[in-house]
Protein backbone atom coordinates (compact mmCIF):
# COMPACT_ATOMS: atom_id res chain seq x y z
CA UNK A 1 0.00 0.00 0.00
CA UNK A 2 1.23 3.45 -0.84
CA UNK A 3 1.71 5.52 2.30
CA UNK A 4 0.08 8.82 1.53
CA UNK A 5 1.96 12.06 1.98
CA UNK A 6 -0.18 15.13 1.43
CA UNK A 7 0.67 18.80 1.65
CA UNK A 8 -2.47 20.90 2.11
CA UNK A 9 -1.77 24.35 0.75
CA UNK A 10 -2.27 27.07 3.30
CA UNK A 11 -1.87 30.35 1.56
CA UNK A 12 -2.13 33.22 3.97
CA UNK A 13 0.79 35.15 2.54
CA UNK A 14 2.75 36.86 5.28
CA UNK A 15 6.40 37.07 6.11
CA UNK A 16 5.70 33.85 8.02
CA UNK A 17 4.76 31.85 4.92
CA UNK A 18 5.00 32.81 1.29
CA UNK A 19 2.86 29.81 0.48
CA UNK A 20 2.48 26.22 1.49
CA UNK A 21 2.30 24.61 4.90
CA UNK A 22 3.47 21.28 6.18
CA UNK A 23 0.48 18.98 6.34
CA UNK A 24 2.15 15.84 7.60
CA UNK A 25 2.26 12.21 6.53
CA UNK A 26 -1.18 10.67 6.19
CA UNK A 27 -0.94 6.85 6.53
CA UNK A 28 -4.73 6.45 6.25
CA UNK A 29 -4.78 6.94 2.48
CA UNK A 30 -8.14 8.32 1.37
CA UNK A 31 -9.68 9.02 4.75
CA UNK A 32 -11.23 12.36 5.52
CA UNK A 33 -9.98 14.18 8.60
CA UNK A 34 -10.21 17.14 10.94
CA UNK A 35 -7.06 18.58 12.52
CA UNK A 36 -5.62 21.34 14.65
CA UNK A 37 -2.15 22.64 13.76
CA UNK A 38 0.14 25.23 15.26
CA UNK A 39 2.78 26.82 13.01
CA UNK A 40 5.71 28.92 14.21
CA UNK A 41 8.24 30.95 12.26
CA UNK A 42 10.94 33.35 13.48
CA UNK A 43 13.07 35.90 11.63
CA UNK A 44 15.99 38.00 12.80
CA UNK A 45 17.43 41.27 11.52
CA UNK A 46 21.03 42.11 10.62
CA UNK A 47 21.93 43.27 14.12
CA UNK A 48 20.08 40.70 16.21
CA UNK A 49 21.90 40.35 19.54
CA UNK A 50 19.54 38.11 21.52
CA UNK A 51 20.74 34.91 23.17
CA UNK A 52 18.12 32.68 21.46
CA UNK A 53 17.50 33.34 17.77
CA UNK A 54 15.13 30.34 17.46
CA UNK A 55 12.72 31.72 20.09
CA UNK A 56 13.65 35.42 20.32
CA UNK A 57 10.66 36.38 22.50
CA UNK A 58 10.97 33.51 24.92
CA UNK A 59 9.41 30.24 23.73
CA UNK A 60 7.40 28.44 21.08
CA UNK A 61 3.99 29.58 22.37
CA UNK A 62 4.78 32.74 24.35
CA UNK A 63 3.72 36.13 22.96
CA UNK A 64 4.45 39.46 24.62
CA UNK A 65 1.96 42.22 24.01
CA UNK A 66 2.71 45.47 22.21
CA UNK A 67 4.91 47.89 24.10
CA UNK A 68 7.04 45.27 25.88
CA UNK A 69 10.41 45.32 24.18
CA UNK A 70 13.18 42.79 24.72
CA UNK A 71 16.42 44.19 26.05
CA UNK A 72 19.40 43.95 23.72
CA UNK A 73 17.34 42.92 20.67
CA UNK A 74 17.44 45.23 17.67
CA UNK A 75 15.02 43.58 15.22
CA UNK A 76 13.10 40.32 15.00
CA UNK A 77 9.72 38.98 13.86
CA UNK A 78 7.76 36.00 15.20
CA UNK A 79 4.67 34.51 13.58
CA UNK A 80 2.39 32.04 15.36
CA UNK A 81 -0.62 30.56 13.58
CA UNK A 82 -3.18 28.10 14.96
CA UNK A 83 -5.19 26.41 12.22
CA UNK A 84 -8.34 24.35 11.96
CA UNK A 85 -7.86 22.01 8.98
CA UNK A 86 -10.25 19.59 7.36
CA UNK A 87 -10.49 17.30 4.33
CA UNK A 88 -13.58 15.56 2.98
CA UNK A 89 -13.96 13.25 -0.02
CA UNK A 90 -17.09 13.93 -2.08
CA UNK A 91 -16.03 11.29 -4.62
CA UNK A 92 -13.38 8.53 -4.44
CA UNK A 93 -11.14 10.77 -6.57
CA UNK A 94 -12.21 14.25 -5.41
CA UNK A 95 -11.26 15.81 -2.08
CA UNK A 96 -12.23 19.18 -0.62
CA UNK A 97 -9.85 20.91 1.80
CA UNK A 98 -10.18 23.80 4.22
CA UNK A 99 -7.75 25.76 6.39
CA UNK A 100 -8.95 28.44 8.81
CA UNK A 101 -6.07 30.20 10.62
CA UNK A 102 -5.83 32.41 13.68
CA UNK A 103 -2.60 34.43 13.64
CA UNK A 104 -0.52 36.21 16.27
CA UNK A 105 2.27 38.17 14.60
CA UNK A 106 4.90 40.15 16.49
CA UNK A 107 7.58 42.59 15.31
CA UNK A 108 10.24 44.08 17.58
CA UNK A 109 12.55 46.94 16.63
CA UNK A 110 14.78 47.93 19.52
CA UNK A 111 12.56 48.58 22.53
CA UNK A 112 9.41 49.05 20.40
CA UNK A 113 7.12 46.17 19.54
CA UNK A 114 3.83 45.66 17.70
CA UNK A 115 1.48 42.70 17.85
CA UNK A 116 -1.22 41.95 15.26
CA UNK A 117 -3.64 39.21 16.26
CA UNK A 118 -6.83 37.87 14.74
CA UNK A 119 -8.55 35.59 12.27
CA UNK A 120 -6.56 34.89 9.12
CA UNK A 121 -7.62 34.25 5.54
CA UNK A 122 -9.73 31.16 4.85
CA UNK A 123 -8.31 28.79 2.21
CA UNK A 124 -10.50 26.37 0.23
CA UNK A 125 -9.04 23.91 -2.26
CA UNK A 126 -10.18 20.89 -4.26
CA UNK A 127 -7.93 18.05 -5.39
CA UNK A 128 -8.54 15.48 -8.12
CA UNK A 129 -6.71 12.14 -7.99
CA UNK A 130 -5.70 11.97 -11.65
CA UNK A 131 -4.22 8.51 -11.33
CA UNK A 132 -3.69 6.03 -8.53
CA UNK A 133 -1.88 2.98 -9.88
CA UNK A 134 -0.16 -0.14 -8.58
CA UNK A 135 2.93 -0.68 -10.71
CA UNK A 136 4.08 -3.83 -8.90
CA UNK A 137 3.02 -5.49 -5.66
CA UNK A 138 5.48 -3.25 -3.78
CA UNK A 139 5.39 -0.09 -5.89
CA UNK A 140 2.49 2.32 -6.16
CA UNK A 141 2.12 5.95 -7.20
CA UNK A 142 -0.47 8.71 -7.29
CA UNK A 143 -0.88 12.15 -8.89
CA UNK A 144 -3.19 14.78 -7.41
CA UNK A 145 -3.93 18.05 -9.22
CA UNK A 146 -5.98 20.84 -7.73
CA UNK A 147 -7.02 24.45 -7.48
CA UNK A 148 -8.61 26.75 -4.96
CA UNK A 149 -9.00 30.20 -3.48
CA UNK A 150 -7.75 32.12 -0.49
CA UNK A 151 -10.53 34.43 0.72
CA UNK A 152 -10.07 37.81 2.43
CA UNK A 153 -11.66 36.80 5.73
CA UNK A 154 -8.74 37.97 7.90
CA UNK A 155 -8.12 41.33 9.53
CA UNK A 156 -5.77 43.57 7.50
CA UNK A 157 -6.41 46.85 9.37
CA UNK A 158 -4.43 46.40 12.61
CA UNK A 159 -2.52 49.43 13.88
CA UNK A 160 0.59 49.67 16.02
CA UNK A 161 2.50 52.62 17.44
CA UNK A 162 0.07 55.05 15.83
CA UNK A 163 0.24 53.70 12.29
CA UNK A 164 -1.06 50.80 10.22
CA UNK A 165 1.04 47.66 10.41
CA UNK A 166 2.54 46.48 7.12
CA UNK A 167 0.49 43.95 5.16
CA UNK A 168 3.30 41.40 5.64
CA UNK A 169 2.58 41.36 9.38
CA UNK A 170 -1.22 41.58 9.35
CA UNK A 171 -3.30 38.48 10.26
CA UNK A 172 -4.98 38.70 6.83
CA UNK A 173 -4.00 40.20 3.48
CA UNK A 174 -7.36 41.78 2.61
CA UNK A 175 -7.18 40.22 -0.86
CA UNK A 176 -8.64 37.21 -2.64
CA UNK A 177 -6.12 34.91 -4.32
CA UNK A 178 -6.24 32.00 -6.80
CA UNK A 179 -4.31 28.77 -6.26
CA UNK A 180 -3.10 25.96 -8.54
CA UNK A 181 -1.20 22.94 -7.25
CA UNK A 182 -0.05 19.39 -7.91
CA UNK A 183 1.23 16.56 -5.71
CA UNK A 184 3.02 13.40 -6.82
CA UNK A 185 3.40 10.46 -4.43
CA UNK A 186 5.31 7.22 -4.71
CA UNK A 187 5.58 4.38 -2.22
CA UNK A 188 7.90 1.38 -2.28
CA UNK A 189 7.48 -1.12 0.56
CA UNK A 190 8.11 0.91 3.74
CA UNK A 191 9.53 3.94 1.90
CA UNK A 192 7.66 6.88 0.45
CA UNK A 193 8.39 10.14 -1.33
CA UNK A 194 6.23 13.20 -2.01
CA UNK A 195 6.82 16.07 -4.46
CA UNK A 196 4.52 19.08 -4.29
CA UNK A 197 4.30 22.32 -6.26
CA UNK A 198 2.02 25.33 -5.98
CA UNK A 199 1.53 28.70 -7.64
CA UNK A 200 -0.60 31.55 -6.34
CA UNK A 201 -2.00 34.58 -8.15
CA UNK A 202 -2.52 37.28 -5.54
CA UNK A 203 -5.20 39.96 -5.56
CA UNK A 204 -5.16 43.59 -4.39
CA UNK A 205 -6.72 44.81 -1.15
CA UNK A 206 -8.63 48.01 -0.29
CA UNK A 207 -5.34 49.82 0.49
CA UNK A 208 -4.11 49.16 -3.07
CA UNK A 209 -1.58 46.67 -1.69
CA UNK A 210 -0.79 43.18 -2.88
CA UNK A 211 1.78 40.46 -2.43
CA UNK A 212 3.62 39.46 -5.59
CA UNK A 213 2.55 36.19 -7.19
CA UNK A 214 4.29 33.34 -5.42
CA UNK A 215 5.53 29.82 -6.03
CA UNK A 216 6.49 27.07 -3.63
CA UNK A 217 7.77 23.53 -3.91
CA UNK A 218 8.37 20.83 -1.34
CA UNK A 219 9.66 17.29 -1.07
CA UNK A 220 9.44 14.70 1.66
CA UNK A 221 11.19 11.35 2.06
CA UNK A 222 9.79 9.10 4.79
CA UNK A 223 9.96 5.59 6.23
CA UNK A 224 7.22 3.63 7.99
CA UNK A 225 7.95 1.78 11.23
CA UNK A 226 5.26 -0.48 12.72
CA UNK A 227 5.79 -0.86 16.47
CA UNK A 228 2.66 -2.89 17.19
CA UNK A 229 -0.59 -2.38 19.12
CA UNK A 230 -1.85 0.01 16.42
CA UNK A 231 1.13 2.39 16.67
CA UNK A 232 3.19 3.59 13.70
CA UNK A 233 6.15 5.97 13.56
CA UNK A 234 7.06 7.73 10.31
CA UNK A 235 10.29 9.78 10.41
CA UNK A 236 10.89 12.07 7.42
CA UNK A 237 13.33 14.44 5.75
CA UNK A 238 11.75 17.65 4.41
CA UNK A 239 12.86 20.31 1.92
CA UNK A 240 10.84 23.41 0.99
CA UNK A 241 11.38 26.28 -1.45
CA UNK A 242 9.45 29.59 -1.35
CA UNK A 243 9.67 32.62 -3.62
CA UNK A 244 7.87 35.92 -4.09
CA UNK A 245 9.08 39.37 -5.15
CA UNK A 246 7.38 40.89 -2.12
CA UNK A 247 4.88 43.64 -1.35
CA UNK A 248 3.50 46.03 -3.95
CA UNK A 249 1.98 49.39 -2.96
CA UNK A 250 0.07 51.07 -5.80
CA UNK A 251 1.87 48.65 -8.17
CA UNK A 252 5.29 49.75 -6.91
CA UNK A 253 7.45 46.97 -5.46
CA UNK A 254 8.60 47.83 -1.94
CA UNK A 255 12.28 47.23 -1.27
CA UNK A 256 13.42 44.43 1.05
CA UNK A 257 10.02 42.71 1.15
CA UNK A 258 10.78 39.74 -1.11
CA UNK A 259 11.47 36.17 -0.10
CA UNK A 260 13.46 33.40 -1.73
CA UNK A 261 14.20 30.69 0.79
CA UNK A 262 15.27 27.07 0.67
CA UNK A 263 14.47 25.27 3.93
CA UNK A 264 15.52 21.85 5.14
CA UNK A 265 14.69 19.83 8.21
CA UNK A 266 13.19 16.72 9.74
CA UNK A 267 9.76 15.59 10.84
CA UNK A 268 8.05 12.69 12.53
CA UNK A 269 4.51 11.40 12.69
CA UNK A 270 3.33 9.13 15.49
CA UNK A 271 -0.04 7.57 14.71
CA UNK A 272 -2.38 5.39 16.71
CA UNK A 273 -5.39 4.02 14.86
CA UNK A 274 -7.36 7.12 13.77
CA UNK A 275 -5.14 9.70 15.47
CA UNK A 276 -1.84 11.17 14.26
CA UNK A 277 0.60 13.60 15.87
CA UNK A 278 2.92 15.49 13.50
CA UNK A 279 6.05 17.44 14.48
CA UNK A 280 8.36 19.22 12.02
CA UNK A 281 11.28 21.65 12.28
CA UNK A 282 13.25 23.38 9.50
CA UNK A 283 16.03 25.93 9.14
CA UNK A 284 17.12 27.93 6.12
CA UNK A 285 19.60 26.16 3.83
CA UNK A 286 19.89 29.04 1.38
CA UNK A 287 18.52 32.58 1.66
CA UNK A 288 19.84 35.65 -0.20
CA UNK A 289 21.28 38.10 2.30
CA UNK A 290 21.44 41.85 1.86
CA UNK A 291 21.49 44.83 4.18
CA UNK A 292 18.41 45.52 6.33
CA UNK A 293 16.60 42.28 5.50
CA UNK A 294 15.10 39.62 7.78
CA UNK A 295 16.46 36.07 7.82
CA UNK A 296 14.64 32.85 8.75
CA UNK A 297 15.89 31.25 11.97
CA UNK A 298 13.26 28.53 12.53
CA UNK A 299 10.10 27.17 10.96
CA UNK A 300 8.22 24.49 12.92
CA UNK A 301 4.84 22.79 13.07
CA UNK A 302 2.92 20.72 15.60
CA UNK A 303 -0.39 19.13 14.58
CA UNK A 304 -2.98 16.64 15.82
CA UNK A 305 -5.23 14.90 13.29
CA UNK A 306 -8.32 12.70 13.62
CA UNK A 307 -9.00 10.53 10.55
CA UNK A 308 -12.38 9.05 9.73
CA UNK A 309 -13.28 6.61 6.98
CA UNK A 310 -16.15 7.02 4.51
CA UNK A 311 -18.41 4.22 3.34
CA UNK A 312 -20.34 6.49 0.99
CA UNK A 313 -19.60 9.54 -1.14
CA UNK A 314 -21.87 12.34 -2.24
CA UNK A 315 -21.34 11.66 -5.96
CA UNK A 316 -20.55 7.95 -5.96
CA UNK A 317 -20.87 5.07 -3.52
CA UNK A 318 -17.73 3.29 -2.48
CA UNK A 319 -17.30 -0.04 -4.22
Amino acid sequence: MLLMVFVLTETTVTACDVCGAYMGIMPNEKNSFIAVYNRYRAFKGDYFTGSNELFPDGSYFKTEHAGHGAAGVSTYEVFRVTELRARYFVHPRIELNMVLPYATNKEVVGSSSTVAEGLGDLTLTAGYHLFDDTITSDLKHRLIVGAGVKLATGDDRDNGNGQRITILNQPGTGANDAIIMATYLMGYKQWGIMLNGMGKLNGTNAFNERIGNSISASSCLFFKIDIGCGFQVLPSILVNYEKTKGEYLKDVLQSRTGMQTLLGGVGVQVSYRKFALDIMAQKAISEPKSSNTMFTTLRSVIGLTYNFSQDNFIFQKKD
